[in-house]
């Protein structure tokens, strides 16, 4: 499942591995979400989440940073994006944003 001019994972980015990103998710979730509160994540926080693959713990952020938070996911697969961005779109949740891009040449400048 590989677009021209779009780097492909070693796992794909196909629903199977959606399918396992989203389990490895449910195993972390609590343990992800007890980090972000430490962290002093909360509403109106931005955050950026680097390598976000579909999206699964940036909709989880989203909800803690509320609407008048800012989630942004950058990931290289532009199908994870896409799944990102409907999740988001899907959920309510205009405070989340998924981009395609490489985090070490992106501006996310507004």
């Amino acid at each position: 499942m590989s677009n021209a001019g779009t780097k492909e994972y070693v796992l794909g980015t196909g629903l199977d591995e959606h399918a396992r990103l989203g389990l490895q998710h449910r195993l972390w979730s609590d343990a992800a979400a007890d980090a972000w509160k430490r962290a002093g994540f909360g509403l109106g926080s931005r955050v950026l989440d680097v390598g976000c693959g579909p999206g699964h713990a940036a909709m989880d952020l989203a909800q803690l940073v509320g609407p008048d938070g800012r989630v942004v996911g950058v990931d290289e697969s532009e199908t994870f994006i896409a799944s990102f961005n409907e999740q988001a779109r899907a959920r309510g949740l205009s405070q989340a944003r998924g981009v395609v891009g490489d985090v070490q040449a992106i501006s996310l400048r507004e």
